[in-house]
């Protein structure tokens, strides 16, 4: 499970004139993600690792505004949703505690690359202008985990832990004109934060 909080997106441009709204809100919602692992040790104390999985990420964009052809409060909410599949690339580190259970750091690049992308954009394009939704196909994340190993008495091994991850650009490119949404988004970064429970077959 994770939060995926994108950064660089305080207040949004929604207008053909320029004007921003200070009520523009974002709502982060909880993703999900499931994975294969696979590890393989390189010397006592530390293991190269993989994965394969998919990840959701999803977040709501709301804003409200005066309409100037029919002067009403408007009220829109622009929802993204992502999904990625997950190909990364770390180091584990672990610190036995006893005989059968043991602390792991872990650093690593996780390689995320878009499987899937919908949004309710053109909903609101009589807003932001009309451009098409476009959403950057491979995104690079600098990633860390904390968490504790069980080894259990059948040699399997149940991990416990926290995650982090940095990405290194931003969700859409910076062709998506001038001004509005995407324009914002052209610098904005998923900083995301999560938990996760891992299952090793060893034999």
């Amino acid at each position: 499970m994770n939060y995926p909080y994108l950064a660089k997106v305080d207040q949004e441009n929604f207008s053909r004139i320029g004007h921003s709204w200070p009520g523009f809100n974002q709502k982060d919602k909880l993703g999900i993600g499931v994975k294969f692992l696979a590890s393989m040790p390189i010397s006592r104390n530390i293991s190269l690792g993989s994965e394969f999985g998919i990840t959701y990420y999803s977040n709501e964009f709301s804003f409200d505004y005066t309409d100037i052809t029919f002067p009403i409060q408007v009220h829109k909410e622009l929802n993204i949703s992502l999904f990625y599949v997950r190909i990364p690339i770390k180091l584990t580190f672990h610190i036995p505690s006893n005989t059968k259970s043991n602390v792991y750091f872990t650093l690593g690049l996780d390689n995320r690359f878009l499987w899937w992308g919908i949004d309710n954009y053109k909903d609101i394009t009589y807003i932001t202008g009309g451009f098409e939704t476009s959403y950057k196909f491979y995104i690079p994340s600098l990633i860390a985990s904390i968490g504790y190993n069980f080894n259990m008495p059948d040699g399997t091994v149940i991990q416990f832990g926290v995650n982090c991850g940095f990405d290194q650009k931003s969700i859409v490119g910076k062709d998506r004109g001038t001004w509005g949404f995407y324009e914002n988004l052209s610098s904005a970064s998923y900083q995301n934060y999560g938990i996760c429970i891992n299952y090793f077959f060893t034999k």
